[in-house]
């Protein structure tokens, strides 16, 4: 989650791509459903829902994206 004064500045894509080129062949992470701006980015670098999850008082989609 990031501080609102940072949002649009680049931040969430420099750590995905981050990420993504590391050497894992099986990358995952959830986002909370209701966190439609973070799942678009996350879709834009080829990560798709595996499932739905619980946590806390919220459901999350468990995301995966495979190299």
């Amino acid at each position: 989650m990031f501080f609102s004064e940072y949002r649009g500045e680049g931040v969430g894509n420099k750590l995905l791509t981050n990420f993504v080129n590391s050497s894992n062949t099986l990358l995952s992470l959830n986002v909370a459903q209701s966190n439609i701006r973070a799942r678009k980015l996350y879709e834009s670098y080829g990560f798709y829902k595996d499932c739905e999850i619980y946590i806390g008082h919220e459901n999350y989609d468990h995301l995966i994206k495979t190299k």
